[in-house]
This record gives C-alpha cells, structure tokens and sequence, in this order.
C-alpha cells in the first residue's frame, strides 16, 4: 500500500510547523504540494519547503510540486515540478454546473451573434500589471480608446505616456470580493463584455517560460469569443496550440508577433492586429459574417477545454494517477482538496 501526503497552498502568513510534524510522523511514500493555478508555487511555499527540506535530505525523498508552467525538472534540491492543466478544472467548477460543461450541452446564451456588438474589442484590467499599462497607453497612443471596452483599475503606479492616468471603469460600482456585489468575482463574466466584438486578453503573466491559462482566457473561450492575448513569447501558438490544443483564430488576428521576445513588440503586435480590424470590420453585417465563419472553431475550442475537464489523463496529473491505478493507497493532508472531489464525482477514485 502506497502513502500519499497531499499539501495544499495555505498563503504566505502560515508556518506549516503543523503540516512538517504530521509529515515526519507519517513518513509518506509520495508528498505532493498541489499549486495548480499560481505560478509563483516556490514564493507560496517557501516556508513549507524550507522547512521540510532537512528532513526531505535525510530520508530521500523528493516533492513532487504541481504547478502551471514547469514540467518534469528538479525546479531546486528536493522539489520536482510537475505541469498542470489544472486552472481549467477550477475555472469550470466555480462557473458553471456539472450539466451546463457536458460536451453535448451548449447552452444557447453563448451562441449569439453578436446582436449587441456596438463596440470593437474589450480589454478588461484590475490589478496593474507592466505589460497591462503598456497594452493600454498603446490603445491610447492610437486613439483606439473609443472603439472599446477598456478598464483599468489600479493606474496610480503605472508609466504612462500616453494616457492621462485616470481609472477606467465599466462598472461605476466595482469591488472585487465584495459580497454587495458578488456578480464582480473574478471569474465572472463582466456585464458588458459583449458589446465587443473580440478580447484582447491580459494574462497573468508575460516573462519567459511563464506558461499559464486563467480565467481571463477561459472566459473568451467558454464564452464562444475570438481573442487575442498579452503573455509570454509563444503563448497562443506554443502554449495554447500545442499543449492545451486550441486551433488560433487566424481567420482574424496575424500571430506574427507572439513569437517576438521584446514584450513592446508583441503589445505592437496586438496594437497593428486592433488597428487593422478597425478598418475591415466596419458594421455590424461584416461582424456577423466573420463570427458565422467562426462558429465551429469557436465550438471545438470550447470543447477542448471541456474535454481536457473529462478526461483523466490530462487534468488528473501524472503524480496523482497511482490512485487510478488500483492500487492501494492511503491518503493523508488535504484530502477534500476540488482536484480529488471531481474525481470522486467522475467516480475515478473511490475510498
């Protein structure tokens, strides 16, 4: 029988002085730190680690760390990191029922056309971010404002150069976490997103290798929407095409710029793509013509997705597969964490 010992992000102020005892007393076969939807899994378990590490030398063991953008390497002694598609499962989970995400329902509220579209694009921002100002002064340096939605929340620390440094706001009243307001969760679908015609997404993150899908993107894709993103160098046709398995929207955006190292060059990029489709896309008729052509790519996107949320050997990850094994196993740590509650749902696991 197997031991396994799951940990789960607890936040920056915890010690885990009461997880590293239970660990030691336990002296599991397998210790797994699931960070499936943050990036930042050696800053959020740095306490953890630190602590555990004497113990993890003298006995030979080895952390496997879940995490978004690292896969299959020792990322520091003792902590192997382990990719994840994780942050479709708890984008799925908080937004939609378990009927509503079933491969044969598409639900008829994402299957408009646009019949409210009186603006180009949306650009939604709250927390700032470098790369978010600077997609941001670009749309203002090119007077392209107007023919969008875009918010920006928190602009007192940006560089700006362009843009007067104001808040931009949809949403008079917004407060995020605000149980006044719950409808501005983060991973709600903003009141007026479909007044624009396509995203422009601003991921998360934009530095080298930081691989990672969120709510942000999950929301132009589930949504049925064409999109394009601000990430890292690679991110639609590296990231998205080849490891999640999307089909690009080439019909419209030019990708050139996603392969460009410079960040200035890939806003650019996007900049010439809005600029662009400024002049093709006039109307409402020429809207509703592209986004018909668009319909069944935008359908198999969005059940890519749903198929990665079924399918037990992409969203369950590799360390954890030994429980679908069967064999026998005991686990111990966070044991009603959501990854192993939708597998009991799916009835890959029973205990």
């Amino acid at each position: 029988m197997i031991s396994i010992y799951l940990v789960e992000e607890k936040g920056f102020h915890n010690d885990y002085s009461s997880t590293v005892d239970e660990i030691i007393s336990i002296n599991p076969d397998k210790i797994i730190c699931l960070c499936m939807n943050e990036v930042d899994a050696q800053l959020i378990f740095r306490t953890f680690f630190d602590k555990i590490k004497p113990w993890l030398k003298d006995n030979n063991k080895t952390i496997n760390l879940v995490v978004p953008h690292f896969n299959d390497i020792f990322i520091e002694e003792c902590i192997k990191a382990e990719r994840t598609y994780g942050y479709i499962l708890f984008h799925l989970l908080s937004n939609f029922s378990f009927e509503e995400i079933l491969p044969s329902v598409l639900p008829p509220q994402y299957m408009y056309f646009h019949n409210k579209t009186d603006l180009l694009y949306t650009c939604y921002n709250r927390r700032d971010e470098v790369a978010r100002a600077m997609l941001v002064d670009a749309l203002v340096r090119e007077n392209l404002l107007q023919d969008g939605i875009v918010t920006y929340h928190q602009p007192n620390n940006a560089a700006w150069k362009y843009h007067n440094g104001t808040k931009l706001m949809d949403e008079p009243d917004y407060k995020i976490n605000n149980q006044d307001n719950p409808q501005y969760a983060a991973s709600n679908f903003p009141a007026s997103m479909m007044r624009g015609f396509f995203d422009i997404v601003t991921e998360s993150r934009y530095n080298p290798g930081e691989y990672f899908i969120t709510e942000k993107t999950l929301k132009s894709i589930m949504l049925l929407r064409p999109f394009i993103a601000v990430s890292s160098t690679g991110y639609s046709t590296e990231y998205l095409a080849k490891y999640i398995g999307l089909e690009l929207y080439d019909e419209m955006f030019d990708y050139a710029f996603d392969g460009c190292d410079s960040l200035e060059k890939r806003i650019d990029g996007i900049i010439n793509n809005v600029t662009r489709l400024k002049n093709e896309i006039p109307d409402l008729k020429t809207k509703h013509s592209i986004y018909k052509k668009l319909i069944p790519k935008l359908i198999r996107n969005r059940n890519k997705i749903v198929d990665i949320f079924f399918d037990k050997t992409r969203i369950v990850p590799d360390c954890l597969q030994v429980l679908m094994s069967g064999e026998k196993y005991t686990l111990n740590g966070c044991t009603n964490h959501p990854l192993l509650i939708h597998m009991r749902r799916m009835e890959w696991i029973t205990e």
